[in-house]
């Protein structure tokens, strides 16, 4: 007699509770494989927030560590202070000299020597990024974009300093004016150009 023929001979409320029994099992189980998987979720993304802009990560590749500094670089959880020792982080001296002359301000003065917008976004304000895209275009070069559009991006190269991957220059329109320009300014005011990364 198989399992059928048996389930028949059993009486209707019998049959009746045996199959809510076997629905309210699967339910349960259901439930609790999903609230499972949302919590081992939950502590991926606890432990990346445990990452500071200052800790001390490797990297097999430079889109690992291009990708990292986004994330950190844009997370709402950090100030100026950690976004300044971030860029420090992940920037070489050649990147860290650019950026004293990109971020070029007088503070007496009050106004912008070089440029008025982050050269990391290409963007004047901080912003959500969603779908980030890196892609190396030739060796040791990567365009940055992201939120599904190429309207904005960034054009990065980057090198292995001492093994560690970091970010070595940024192509931006009109750099070697903007240096001239910045150069020019600071001689005229018999001062040397501050220096607020490469410090």
């Amino acid at each position: 007699m198989d399992f059928f023929e048996t389930l028949f001979e059993l009486k209707p409320f019998t049959v009746i509770s045996l199959i809510s029994t076997t629905i309210v099992f699967f339910i349960l189980f259901s439930i609790f494989f999903v609230l499972d998987l949302k919590e081992e979720k939950a502590n991926v993304i606890d432990e990346s927030k445990k990452n500071t802009a200052i800790s001390d990560n490797t990297y097999v590749n430079a889109e690992d560590m291009l990708f990292d500094f986004y994330n950190q670089y844009l997370s709402s959880s950090i100030n100026e202070t950690e976004r300044h020792a971030l860029i420090k982080k992940y920037c070489t001296n050649n990147m860290l000299e650019t950026l004293d002359i990109l971020y070029s301000f007088d503070d007496e003065e009050g106004f912008i020597i070089g440029i008025d917008y982050d050269p990391f976004l290409n963007a004047q304000d901080f912003f959500p990024i969603e779908n980030i895209k890196i892609e190396e275009t030739e060796k040791n070069k990567y365009k940055i974009s992201w939120n599904d559009t190429n309207n904005i991006m960034v054009m990065l190269n980057v090198i292995e300093d001492n093994n560690v991957w970091k970010i070595d220059s940024i192509d931006i329109d009109r750099l070697e004016q903007i240096k001239k320009d910045v150069a020019d300014y600071w001689k005229s005011k018999n001062k040397p150009n501050p220096k607020r990364f490469s410090e």
